[in-house]
């Protein structure tokens, strides 16, 4: 079993880390610790305050690098006053990544917050906005927005939370998609996110045995569902064809990230399976 370093720790030193520099005048969390809900699958919800908004964001990635290398980051949105980003270090869990946000003097409606910095002493007004980063749905953004669902789905199975089921639901319609692709030709950028029945049709029916029974590992004809096994197996096989997919465009995949993401599933799934005696 993978050692990781403690979630208190990470969360110590991001603190400790924005809160040294200049034009960052308040910290806060949210999410499941500033409503006193954590756990040791609760990930680190936190805004980043700043009176240079663009200042941080152009040196934010060596800020998290200073604590430890970045394994990966997913982009969650941006804005003149809001950039948001996933980010996983290494040598710390898949379930405390991290979900970072640099605010420019903007206030957002959030349920619970728990400050951990303010100094009050510096200047809240602007002095910059932060840039908009256009998304572009390739096959790296689809593949690495499905690698940072991987803990949010396992944190559900040991939860007994039923939102598993809507993260199941989402990788198997990924890897449809992309079988999809893989018969009818890959697309530059896929903004489908599931087939519908027509379609489900027409790829049934080209399929070759080999990938019919890749689909029946992951959608059982039967009916008979092991939902943890099955969406192991859609992560994999979506990975395969991410891979395949990102060959044919010319584009680069981070293989390192893919690995260490895979290689906590099938860790997490088998400790899900001792633990459920199934």
């Amino acid at each position: 079993m993978t050692e990781y370093r403690s979630r208190q720790e990470l969360r110590r030193r991001v603190i400790q880390a924005f809160s040294g520099l200049d034009e960052v005048y308040k910290i806060i969390l949210f999410g499941k610790e500033a409503a006193g809900k954590d756990d040791c699958y609760s990930d680190i919800d936190l805004i980043v305050y700043s009176n240079d908004p663009a200042k941080t964001w152009q040196h934010y990635r060596e800020t998290f690098s200073s604590i430890a290398p970045v394994v990966g980051t997913f982009p969650l949105g941006s804005g003149p006053e809001y950039y948001a980003e996933m980010l996983l270090l290494d040598g710390f869990s898949p379930y405390q990544k991290i979900d970072f946000s640099i605010g420019a003097g903007l206030d957002l409606v959030l349920t619970s917050v728990m400050t951990v910095y303010d100094c009050p002493e510096k200047d809240t007004q602007p002095v910059s906005s932060l840039p908009v980063i256009e998304t572009r749905y390739d096959v790296v953004y689809y593949l690495v927005d499905l690698l940072f669902s991987i803990p949010r789905f396992t944190k559900c199975l040991f939860r007994q939370d039923i939102d598993l089921y809507r993260r199941w639901n989402g990788a198997i319609n990924r890897a449809l998609v992309l079988m999809f692709e893989r018969k009818f030709g890959w697309e530059v950028e896929t903004r489908k996110s599931k087939l519908v029945s027509y379609e489900v049709e027409r790829l049934m029916a080209c399929l070759s045995d080999e990938e019919r029974q890749m689909i029946f590992a992951i959608c059982p004809p039967d009916g008979k569902v092991d939902v943890a096994r099955s969406f192991l197996n859609a992560v994999d096989l979506t990975v395969m064809l991410s891979k395949e997919k990102a060959d044919a465009l010319g584009v680069r995949l981070d293989e390192g990230m893919i690995a260490i993401f895979q290689s906590f599933l099938q860790e997490e799934i088998g400790r899900f399976t001792q633990v459920d005696g199934t």
